[in-house]
């Protein structure tokens, strides 16, 4: 109705009025800034006093030790492979969507698999919480491979409807799941450096899978 400029204003207004009251009056940075602690602080602490080792199975190694070992290289392959797959999905979607049954039951569908999403975050956390990391990246890598799988067929409405669902289900991996296997991993003094290589290569991911997807 109002053309895509206004519309990217509009969308630009409404993340401001958003985001910026909540980073200001919402966000807390620490857990005792609302008076509660870590999870698993106590724990950690009596580790600590007692004199025990509190890796808790973690690797031992610093990130700039870990960075010509095998499982730090898959780390940030698979964290590569992700970006990818997530980005270049989401590049595709709405193009491929929109030619086969127009841009409105396209817009329905990013709609869809983006309140899915929000969902998706919940339930995989709560995966991870009960069965693990290892479970999660199985759960999320068959949602992932249905979801493409399904577009396959996207010329029936009824499979694009379910693409969405598990796209949104599973997509969390790139946002959730990338620092709890991160977390898993290394102990809280390495986490922060060894994510930000996760995280670039996530990015890097990003940035070449629209184009390298619509290449092919």
């Amino acid at each position: 109705n109002i053309q895509w400029r206004m519309t990217y204003l509009i969308y630009a207004i409404t993340i401001a009025v958003v985001v910026i009251p909540i980073t200001i009056f919402l966000l807390k940075f620490k857990p005792e800034d609302i008076g509660l602690q870590a999870l698993g602080a106590e724990e950690a602490n009596s580790k600590t006093n007692s004199g025990e080792n509190v890796n808790d199975g973690k690797v031992s190694l610093s990130v700039k030790d870990s960075k010509t070992k095998l499982f730090f290289i898959a780390l940030i392959g698979g964290s590569l492979i992700i970006g990818l797959v997530n980005n270049g999905g989401l590049g595709q979607f709405p193009p491929s969507i929109t030619i086969q049954h127009g841009p409105v039951f396209s817009s329905i569908i990013v709609s869809l698999y983006s309140i899915v999403g929000i969902a998706g975050k919940l339930i995989l956390g709560q995966v991870t919480d009960k069965y693990g990391v290892r479970v999660s990246v199985i759960y999320t890598t068959i949602g992932i491979a249905i979801a493409y799988s399904l577009m396959m067929f996207s010329d029936v409405q009824l499979n694009v409807y379910l693409m969405a669902i598990f796209f949104g289900i599973s997509n969390a991996n790139a946002t959730v799941l990338a620092p709890l296997l991160t977390n898993s991993i290394f102990p809280a003094k390495e986490y922060s450096g060894a994510f930000g290589f996760v995280q670039s290569g996530q990015q890097l991911g990003m940035a070449i899978g629209s184009l390298a997807v619509a290449g092919i």
